[in-house]
């Protein structure tokens, strides 16, 4: 991944609370033609939500200096 900056960070932190939201919502599985589907796993949601926030924080605390990391998620 090339480097990240706060607004980068701000938007994926959005996105997987989103996703969060929608799980939560509507469920992680249902059945279809008696087969079960996954939707996503949450904890594995809740795991990038902690990433991000991380991130939107150490790009906050940075704020006023000009700094860019390169952050390798994956």
């Amino acid at each position: 991944m090339a480097g990240i900056d706060l607004t980068t960070a701000q938007e994926k932190l959005q996105i997987a609370l989103d996703t969060r939201r929608k799980i939560l919502q509507r469920g992680q599985a249902f059945a279809q033609d008696g087969k079960r589907l996954d939707r996503a796993d949450l904890e594995a949601v809740n795991k990038d939500i902690r990433f991000w926030q991380n991130q939107v924080r150490q790009f906050s605390q940075t704020s006023g200096v000009r700094v860019q990391r390169v952050v390798f998620y994956g």
